[in-house]
């Protein structure tokens, strides 16, 4: 059975990046993540995908899974909605998956459903709450902030009775919002995203946390958003970062907090693949019909950027070794 409770050295996860048609390099993803000794956050937006990575990271104890809610797809759940009906059989789906699943992960990450429409008013954080507090399974799912007021998702979270769900705290898109919505400056961007930290953190519960930099003069080239950067690349840096997590830290000890490591692929991140890594793309390009120059290409950035997160989780064991007392 797998717990949210663990131990100060088992709390770290890396995100493997297979959504949307990278599901051919599993293998190779998570022959690296098993030699540089880190455990995955799968993406999965089908429930045949999310089987096929579990079988994949069978041996991964530490692994979370992040549910892709797309319309039209087995995640889209719909909790914030007036139509209670509908967010009664979402409820209904998600405990399903959860005591389904619930012992093959240590906990269950779905987006919220709020974007930039304006503050929630009380009866909709009710309702929201009443419809999150249904969920009843073997899991923990933990409600990821993206774009919403922070003040709304940290009241919804702390309306929320059932002991299967809790909060994802997503550093850069907490930090993005002050910056970008709130017009603050780096370090009145911080200080509002570590209060937020401290809120959510103090309802008791489990908090996982998506960890990542953000540089709001630069964009990911693919994706044109400026978090997701590896630790100490960006305004927040490695001290922004450990301030953060700081309050949850203090308020829950080491057993309720985990981590992933969520940097995304970037091309600038490439590494040259050994022989028997070429062969095996070679291979695939061939059996695949796909173009062997795009494959080898993915393949080398891939590494490097797996490379890159290895060096990058020693940083991160040093920051909450400071936490903690043991790098003082």
């Amino acid at each position: 059975m797998y717990s949210t409770e663990v131990g100060p050295d088992e709390n770290i996860v890396c995100k493997l990046d297979l959504y949307r048609g990278r599901e051919p390099y599993l293998q190779f993803e998570t022959d690296i993540m098993d030699r540089i000794g880190i455990d995955a956050e799968i993406n999965t937006h089908t429930y045949e995908a999310l089987d096929t990575q579990l079988r994949a990271t069978k041996d991964m104890p530490l692994r979370t899974v992040h549910l892709r809610a797309d319309p039209g797809e087995p995640f889209n759940y719909n909790f914030n909605t007036p139509d209670q009906q509908v967010a009664r059989d979402s409820a209904y789906r998600l405990s399903e998956l959860l005591d389904t699943y619930g012992d093959k992960a240590r906990g269950f990450i779905l987006h919220e459903e709020r974007g930039g429409e304006g503050r929630m008013t009380e009866a909709e954080k009710d309702n929201y709450a009443a419809a999150l507090s249904r969920i009843d399974g073997k899991g923990t799912l933990f409600l990821e902030y993206c774009s919403s007021d922070p003040d709304d998702w940290v009241d919804v979270i702390s309306r929320v009775t059932s002991d299967s769900v809790s909060a994802c705290v997503d550093i850069g898109h907490l930090y993005q919002h002050f910056r970008a919505q709130k017009g603050l400056d780096r370090d009145g961007a911080v200080e509002r995203t570590r209060d937020v930290v401290d809120r959510v953190s103090k309802i008791g519960k489990p908090v996982h946390f998506h960890v990542h930099d953000c540089d709001m003069t630069q964009g990911h080239p693919w994706y044109g958003i400026p978090d997701h950067l590896p630790l100490g690349d960006g305004e927040l840096g490695l001290e922004g970062i450990k301030d953060v997590i700081e309050p949850a830290y203090r308020n829950l000890g080491t057993d309720k907090v985990t981590y992933n490591i969520e940097i995304l692929l970037r091309p600038e991140y490439s590494q040259a693949l050994s022989k028997e890594e070429a062969d095996d793309m070679e291979r695939y390009a061939v059996e695949s019909g796909k173009d062997r120059k795009e494959i080898i290409n993915d393949a080398e950035m891939i590494k490097g950027t797996y490379e890159s997160i290895a060096t990058e989780v020693g940083e991160f064991r040093e920051i909450l070794d400071e936490l903690s007392g043991k790098g003082a």
